[in-house]
Parts: structure tokens; C-alpha cells; sequence
């Protein structure tokens, strides 16, 4: 917890004990993420005395490790001894998030759309700016907070998004990459991604809590083949009704599924374009927007932005 109470993410890495913190901050503009100057950095031992006032119980006590090769005292000195600022060979994460909640706790159409509409301008933000994919949105890396009476989308666990190829939850995951071989991870996975997890609450969840045979939450069970299939034909069905409290939301729905359906329809038909062409060369086809059809503008006119 950083001295001024903003909620950062602090971290330490390698030998030393100092913390580098980012900050989440609000100055009328875009919301943004600004690390923290060197300078204000906190000892580890001073992060977890703050942690421990906020509630945290789960804290471990530091502890002395061996110092690495080519340290210039013997591993016989290293233990036990008092602890110093460069002396631990190991990671400290600790994330601020006391206010944090589910983001299918809230109850009424409006708080879901500002805390998704919100959702969606980080991400995109963070991925214009900085080329940055989640690959694993789902219902436990969304949340939101309360912050006087205003609701704030939270888009968590970036930090731990894996940069291989398809290594998302298959739960949430983009047909594509429901595959052994997944192609590279693109942007439109992570708005696919993000389309189910709305699907899955607007369908499933009346005053935070999950209805008794909620659509969607059967794709929890069904293997990668199974859920494939299933993926495919939601595109293709009526679209799922919406609990009471979510009615408003019903045109996200429909509308994010036509921009969808129209962007699979367009991947195959040139896939059929491929074949019938006998090797005459064809136009190459925009993987990345599927055609141009999902992109950020197309989403973001579809949860009115």
C-alpha cells in the first residue's frame, strides 16, 4: 500500500527489498497507470506493516535466503543473519483491491454498462498504446469498485497475461483458439472473450447470484471439442434471454452477436474463396478484424460508445 493510499501494485524483484509501485490515478482525462517515481519507493518490510493495517492477515514474515553465486560471503554466513535490504532471493506481489468486487454482483442494467464501458476503454487503451493483450478475460480477472457512488470497471490479473499462444480459459475463451494449435492471440479474442463474460451475466445472474440453469454456464463442463461446437452454433441461435434486471441490456447482445456472426461468416467464405480459386491468387483476408468487422469501433457502437 503506497504511502498516499492510492491502490498500486507493488512488487519486488531480484535482491532487492525496495518496492517499485504502479498507481492507478484519476485527473479528469483518460484513466491511466503512472509508475512510481525510484525515489518513492518503500521498503519491503514497511509494505507489509501497511498491508497488515488494511486487513491483510495471509502476510509471510520475511526470511533470509542464500545469497547467489559469486556473493563475496560463504552460504555457511548467509543463515541466519539479520535481514538487509538486498539480501532476499525471492518475489513480493501485493495488490490493493480491497474494493474489489465481482463484477456479477452488480444488479441493475446501468452499473453493469458503465463497469463494461469502462472495461472496454482500458483495454483498448493499454492495447493502442502499448500493444498489450490480456488473453484471459473471463468472470475472475473482471471487477468493479465503488468509488463514491460512481462505478469503475476493473480489468485485473494483466499483470499475469500469458504471452504465449492460446492459453486462455476455454470457458471464455475465442473460437479460434479453441483448437490444439491456436493461432496467435489478437486483439478481437480478448473482445470475443469479453462479449462472453457480458453473455454469461445479462443470461445468468438476477441480484448477484447465478440462476438455477443459467444459459452458459454449462460451457464450465464441456470439453475443448464440445465447447467448440457449442461456440459455433451460439452465433447461430436465438439469442439468449436476458434476466429481469438486464433487459436493458439486450440490445448489447444482439447487436455484438450480428458484428460477430458477420465477421465469422466473412472468415468463411473466403476460406471457401481459397479453395475454389485452383491456385489463382486471392485477396488476403484481415485475420486480425475478421475482414474488418471486429474491431474496437464496431464493439464500442455496439455498447454505445
Amino acid at each position: 500500500m503506497h504511502e498516499s493510499g492510492r491502490y498500486c501494485l507493488i512488487e519486488t524483484t531480484f535482491l532487492t527489498t525496495c518496492a517499485a509501485a504502479a498507481s492507478h490515478i484519476e485527473h479528469g482525462g483518460p484513466r491511466q497507470v503512472e509508475p512510481d517515481d525510484i525515489r518513492s519507493r518503500m521498503p519491503e518490510a514497511r509494505i507489509i506493516e501497511a498491508a497488515r493495517l488494511r486487513g491483510a492477515t495471509d502476510i509471510s514474515e520475511p526470511r533470509a535466503c542464500p545469497l547467489p553465486s559469486g556473493s563475496d560471503e560463504s552460504p555457511t554466513n548467509a543463515h541466519p543473519r539479520p535481514i538487509d535490504r538486498w539480501d532476499q532471493l525471492r518475489n513480493l506481489r501485493i495488490v490493493i483491491e480491497e474494493d474489489m468486487q465481482p463484477l456479477q454482483r452488480l444488479t441493475n442494467a446501468p452499473d453493469l454498462m458503465q463497469a463494461v464501458r469502462g472495461i472496454f476503454k482500458d483495454y483498448r487503451q493499454l492495447y493502442e498504446k502499448g500493444q498489450a493483450l490480456h488473453c484471459d478475460i473471463g468472470l475472475d480477472s473482471l471487477g468493479y469498485c465503488d468509488k463514491a457512488g460512481q462505478i469503475v470497471g476493473i480489468l485485473g490479473e494483466f499483470d499475469s497475461a500469458p504471452s504465449v499462444r492460446g492459453r486462455a480459459s476455454p470457458t471464455y475463451g475465442a473460437i479460434d483458439l479453441l483448437v490444439p494449435n491456436p493461432p496467435q492471440h489478437l486483439y478481437r479474442h480478448d473482445l470475443e472473450s469479453l462479449f462472453y463474460v457480458i453473455a454469461s451475466i445479462v443470461a445468468g445472474f438476477h441480484d448477484g447470484q447465478r440462476i438455477h440453469n443459467a444459459p452458459l454456464w454449462k460451457w464450465h463442463q464441456l470439453d475443448m471439442g464440445t465447447l467448440l461446437t457449442e461456440k459455433q452454433a451460439f452465433f447461430f441461435k436465438p439469442v439468449v434471454t436476458t434476466t429481469a434486471h438486464f433487459a436493458a441490456l439486450r440490445l448489447w447482445i444482439l447487436t455484438l452477436v450480428a458484428m460477430f456472426q458477420r465477421g465469422n461468416t466473412a472468415q468463411v467464405d473466403h476460406a471457401f474463396l481459397v479453395e475454389e480459386s485452383m491456385g489463382r491468387v486471392v485477396p488476403v483476408f484481415d485475420e486480425e478484424t475478421l475482414g474488418g468487422h471486429v474491431t474496437f469501433d464496431a464493439f464500442a457502437a455496439c455498447i454505445g460508445l
